[in-house]
């Protein structure tokens, strides 16, 4: 399919109108956006300015309660058991090591990758007599 020269030529036209007009919005609005990240940026480094140190005050006057509400074997209990739920939603929990994938042709049904890359025509011929 070849193009016609006049169509091209308009094609180039267009091209050209194209770039100048955003040229002309980049000069306009780039300033005033960048303008406006800074005075954002501002105001959320004032904020965390005025609030981190009330933050870390709070939090250092709730560890002292729980020290003296708790005894240490209590909060050593707890700590291991919130480190233990973390270790457990990472995946540690019975699920099959390696990377997870949508198992092809089976309607969104998840399976092992290493499974299906040891030996996928394997897979495919399973998958086939099944149905």
């Amino acid at each position: 399919m070849e193009l016609s020269k006049e169509f091209l030529q308009l094609l180039h036209l267009l091209y050209g109108f194209g770039q100048g007009v955003i040229e002309k919005i980049l000069k306009k609005f780039v300033p005033v956006l960048l303008h406006l990240l800074y005075g954002f940026g501002l105001g959320v480094i004032d904020f965390l300015r005025k609030f981190v140190p009330v933050l870390l005050h709070r939090l250092y006057d709730f560890c002292g309660f729980l020290t003296e509400a708790l005894n240490r074997r209590t909060i050593i209990i707890a700590i291991a058991l919130a480190l233990l739920f973390l270790c457990g939603r990472r995946g540690g929990g019975g699920r099959a090591a390696g990377k997870i994938m949508k198992a092809p042709g089976s309607g969104g049904r998840r399976m092992p990758r290493a499974s299906f890359e040891s030996n996928p025509r394997g897979y495919f011929r399973s998958l086939r007599a099944g149905k």
